[in-house]
């Protein structure tokens, strides 16, 4: 594997975690709101919600968890939140296919309706995670000066996708 592969796979890695550890926080401090969004989202009766929007949370801190944990356990948890991001862009679609107005409660409080900057900000976490597996494991490791470089950019990305929606806004 080639140095940059390795950057890459990496800035990947924490790029994913971070964005899901984002959303770990969020919902869990907006729990209400994520709630009704999974209510409106989904047709389970109105008492299965608050287990339902638990085990999003529940299951997005655990593949927080195993990215954190790197190596081969990393790759499971990249496995993982490929699949999520896929269930959770079919949501989208369907919503958007419906002329739905759901508020999209991904990262909390400040929730807004779902429109395609949520495809958008999906296809880059699809794409992030493919990406992942172009790199292999970090062979050797990289130094602590790297991973704070890759820590950065991973923060700037995650910041830029989880207010995409504000940015068009300030934009037009």
């Amino acid at each position: 594997m080639t140095p940059t592969a390795t950057y890459i796979s990496e800035a990947c890695r924490l790029y994913i975690m971070l964005v899901l550890t984002a959303s770990v926080a969020g919902k869990a401090t907006a729990l209400e709101g994520f709630r009704e969004t999974i209510g409106e989202l989904f047709p389970i009766p109105r008492a299965w919600t608050p287990a339902a929007a638990l085990g999003v949370i529940g299951v997005e801190a655990l593949i927080a968890l195993l990215l954190l944990a790197g190596s081969e356990w990393a790759r499971l948890g990249m496995v993982a939140a490929l699949a999520l991001f896929g269930v959770f862009t079919a949501v989208i679609i369907v919503a958007l296919v419906q002329r739905r107005a759901v508020n999209c409660n991904c990262f909390g409080g400040r929730s807004h309706v779902i429109s395609a900057h949520d495809l958008v900000r999906n296809a880059t976490l699809i794409a992030a995670s493919g990406a992942y597996f172009l790199g292999g494991p970090v062979a050797g490791g990289l130094g602590w000066a790297d991973y704070l470089l890759l820590f950065g950019v991973a923060v700037i990305v995650v910041l830029i996708s989880t207010n995409l929606d504000d940015i068009v806004l300030l934009l037009r």
